[in-house]
């Protein structure tokens, strides 16, 4: 859910607010019927794919913003490494109050907010993995 969310964020968010017109996904993962003993801490491949499926269509679809196209790669090399690509596309005049709205000044002493949970090395609320010897194979 962190990459749609974040990509709907970044053309919305620009201080213009663009208007959101389209989602695009590509999924990498290795093959979801992976019959082979999994590496230490690896998740089976299906679970990785359905908890990714799960959270695209509940941030991106469920916003109302249309999923345009997308794509679903199937390799073993994506094992424990799953890559997810997601684009949002939006529109702005070119613009808005005479001024142009493909450029955004930074002056000193603007103010910068931020909102929502911590983050950390693992992408949500600021837990590092443990550290742990990754050549071990699960039992």
């Amino acid at each position: 859910m962190t990459g749609i969310v974040g990509v709907n964020r970044d053309p919305f968010g620009t201080g213009r607010g663009a208007k959101l017109i389209f989602n695009t996904d590509v999924f990498c993962f290795a093959p979801p019927n992976y019959d082979k003993q999994l590496p230490y801490r690896i998740l089976h491949p299906r679970r990785i794919y359905e908890g990714v499926r799960e959270g695209v269509e509940h941030g991106g679809n469920k916003s109302g913003i249309p999923t345009v196209n997308g794509c679903v790669v199937f390799d073993e090399r994506y094992l424990g490494k799953p890559l997810v690509y997601c684009g949002t596309g939006g529109i702005m005049p070119a613009r808005i109050m005479g001024e142009p709205t493909h450029t955004k000044e930074i002056i000193p002493g603007d103010a910068v907010i931020m909102v929502g949970g911590k983050i950390g090395k693992d992408g949500s609320m600021g837990r590092p993995f443990p550290r742990r010897n990754s050549t071990k194979v699960r039992p």
